[in-house]
């Protein structure tokens, strides 16, 4: 049963907009994913994985911002947050994302474009990476980031539309909080899997 209350507000001013949204979320018997430990209403210590009604606090907000510059260039950005507690037991909850967000400059003129785009999250050390104590479902902490990709496209074509870039131009070694538990049926925990280095892409997309 959630019980949720939100508050938003956007704009369109012509050459800049604005959408911004608070959220606080109760929730009465929020079903989660945890290791027996003997926790109230469960009577093993196994470490076995369970699922259990736990009451939980979940807030936070999402925002993004748009501005034109001048007749080409344009920006966008984006932030978000979450904080997830489970409020039985005074812990966090498992698998949510930290303080992340993107920032974009575009230079847009007739059938072609190119732009920037830096997407980066902060540090998150709300985790429950200890399966012998809690849910064991996080990997561990991980260490704020950013990267840089650059892109480029051009309509010249009826139907037609050709893109290219590059992503994590600094070939930077990072790896995103939320992560898949490891398929390995004799390791069942979670493993941290860091994201491409750098990539080059070209894309064809065709429209009828």
């Amino acid at each position: 049963a959630h019980h949720q209350l939100e508050l938003g507000y956007t704009r369109d001013a012509g050459f800049w907009d604005t959408a911004v949204s608070l959220y606080y979320n109760d929730v009465s018997d929020y079903i989660l994913r945890d290791r027996a430990h003997d926790q109230s209403g469960i009577q093993l210590d196994d470490n076995a994985t369970i699922y259990r009604n736990v009451d939980a606090e979940l807030y936070g907000f999402e925002m993004e911002v748009g501005i034109r510059w001048a007749s080409y260039w344009s920006s966008r950005a984006t932030l978000a947050y979450v904080h997830a507690e489970n409020t039985d037991d005074n812990r966090a909850i498992a698998q949510m994302p930290p303080l992340g967000g993107t920032v974009s400059l575009e230079y847009t003129r007739n059938d072609w474009n190119v732009g920037a785009l830096v997407r980066a999250e902060a540090r998150q050390d709300r985790v429950e990476d200890n399966p012998d104590k809690d849910s064991g479902l996080d990997a561990g902490e991980t260490p704020g980031w950013g990267v840089l990709n650059l892109f480029a496209g051009y309509e010249g074509a009826e139907h037609f539309t050709v893109s290219a870039g590059v992503n994590n131009v600094f070939d930077r070694t990072y790896a995103y909080s939320v992560n898949k538990a490891n398929v390995d049926p004799f390791n069942p925990n979670a493993v941290q899997v860091n994201e491409p280095g750098r990539e080059y892409w070209l894309r064809l997309s065709a429209n009828f």
